[in-house]
């Protein structure tokens, strides 16, 4: 069972604004904004630290993923990135949202390195 009263953190959501054209005249994702979500944990999945690492072409790849939970209110997309702790995660799929008296959203952040 969830504890929501155990759901200290603040992150924040990046979200790529309009999209504008660069001089070549293709698309690109206008400046983000950023909006913050109090109320949320980051986690790793099952409690474990779900790393994997990747040998491609020589170097090192490291894959993080982390849960994370927040309140039923938050606006979280797919297409969202998440900042936490000073690291941003990308959303992976679509966030789930839980009703009840545990009412809350849950989120797949997943973020790679090397």
């Amino acid at each position: 069972m969830l504890d929501m009263s155990l759901s200290t953190v603040t992150i924040t959501v990046l979200r790529d604004g309009t999209p504008t054209q660069d001089r070549y005249g293709n698309d690109v994702p206008g400046p983000a904004t950023e909006t913050d979500v109090a109320g949320c944990m980051v986690l790793p999945p099952g409690g474990q630290m779900a790393t994997s690492t990747e040998d491609t072409n020589g170097r090192d790849l490291v894959v993080i993923v982390r849960t994370l939970f927040a309140p039923p209110t938050a606006d979280i997309r797919a297409t969202d990135r998440v900042r936490h702790d000073g690291v941003t995660y990308q959303v992976v799929g679509d966030p789930a949202r839980y009703p009840g008296r545990l009412a809350h959203l849950e989120v797949q952040l997943k973020r790679w390195e090397g």
